[in-house]
């Protein structure tokens, strides 16, 4: 979820026309680490009829692709027992998504309806996992931002799939720093149809009149597992 600062009042309509094109466009590329799972993303977001700093129409496009390896035991047919196995995958997926912005007061609303295809690779093939081959589906996406006075602000991000029951509920809570930079805590609940995954950390935001950056760091626990570091980086610009 991000957010695009107002034009400050002393700017006039002259000055921004010349000095700051109102943003139509907007591009981000990120990276995720956590365990044994990395994770590289990019997107774009359009704004087809005005600038992202009002409010209407949506068009969204979002690709990535991860790499991941787990173990687990299972049956073996030729020993007539379990044995621990080793499996590695990889998915994609893209995601392409509808939606309208609505600013009310200091509260910019986001909402979005789209088509998600994805496709997961497990070798060697795992008979007890759900989450594996290609699928495709619905998924409605909602981003919340508050702007709490000068210096803070609540971010809320859902989404909810029809692809293995994928499902994300971010809430971060940001204090300014200064006027480009934020620090503020995050708790993440994402997951699928075979568990969910809980994080709590830290996020660092660094904002400038065109490009945007962030860093977001802290433990992360698979239902049933161990705690885990987690790490995730993204920058965004616009134009």
């Amino acid at each position: 979820m991000t957010a695009v600062p107002p034009a400050r009042a002393s700017d006039t309509w002259v000055e921004k026309t010349i000095t700051a094109p109102e943003p139509s466009r907007e591009s981000w590329a990120g990276a995720e680490a956590f365990g044994q799972v990395l994770s590289l993303y990019t997107g774009a977001t359009l704004a087809p009829f005005g600038s992202l700093r009002q409010d209407g129409l949506r068009l969204r496009l979002v690709g990535g692709t991860s790499s991941y390896a787990y173990a687990g035991r299972r049956y073996v047919s030729a020993v007539d027992d379990a044995r621990t196995i080793s499996f590695k995958g990889r998915s994609t997926f893209i995601e392409a998504l509808v939606g309208y912005q609505w600013s009310l007061g200091s509260t910019t609303v986001k909402a979005f309806a789209e088509w998600t295809e994805t496709n997961h690779l497990i070798a060697p093939f795992d008979v007890e996992t759900l989450v594996q081959g290609r699928a495709s589906g619905a998924k409605g996406a909602l981003e919340i931002w508050q702007d709490l006075a000068s210096r803070g602000f609540l971010a809320v991000d859902l989404g909810y799939a029809q692809t293995h029951g994928a499902h994300s509920q971010r809430v971060r809570l940001g204090a300014r720093v200064t006027d480009a930079w934020s620090l503020d805590p995050e708790v993440h609940r994402l997951g699928h149809a075979e568990g969910t995954t809980m994080r709590m950390g830290a996020f660092i935001r660094f904002e400038g009149p065109t490009q945007e950056g962030s860093l977001s760091f802290g433990s992360s626990a698979y239902e049933g597992g161990e705690p885990q570091a987690y790490l995730t980086a993204q920058w965004l610009v616009r134009f």
